[in-house]
């Protein structure tokens, strides 16, 4: 199944969790990346506004640990 289905399928079930509780679905906003494979991996299609994320690194080398707080930081 690819990823843009499954996101898709993700994104119905918690429509339909919503609605089981008696809540309307709320609208997230998000902040997309403005790059396609990467905002397309992701519900809803960027980063959730007024939530925490975590960013950490991929691997146990310096330079994942590296990598990720540079991108923490924005810069």
């Amino acid at each position: 199944m690819s990823h843009i289905r499954t996101s898709k399928l993700i994104e119905d079930l918690r429509e339909r969790i919503a609605h089981l509780g008696g809540r309307p679905a709320r609208e997230s906003v998000v902040l997309p990346f403005g790059v396609p494979d990467i905002d397309c991996h992701l519900p809803g299609g960027g980063l959730v506004c007024g939530t925490i994320h975590e960013i950490a690194g991929g691997g146990f080398g310096t330079f994942d640990g590296a990598a990720a707080a540079l991108f923490a930081a924005g810069t």
